[in-house]
């Protein structure tokens, strides 16, 4: 099971409603048979690579990428 986003309004943070969420996310894989859930956090956010830590995520790749400047196409004459 892929989890494309999961977020908390901070005034909402530290009160359980993300490990309520994950709950629910590992019942319904539970449900289906699914045996792995796997998810993307961004490499700046220590938070929330603390928070899916906590709950028993680990690193299982890393995806790096870089900005190519874009040429402009050459005019006809």
């Amino acid at each position: 099971m892929y989890v494309h986003h999961i977020s908390v309004r901070p005034a909402h943070q530290r009160r359980g409603c993300g490990d309520a969420l994950l709950a629910a996310i590992r019942d319904i894989a539970r449900a289906e048979g699914i045996a792995k859930i796997a998810l993307d956090v961004w490499s700046f956010n220590a938070t929330a690579k603390a928070f899916f830590a906590a709950q028993g995520f680990a690193a299982e790749n890393e995806r790096l990428s870089m900005e190519v400047a874009l040429m402009q196409p050459a005019r006809r004459v």
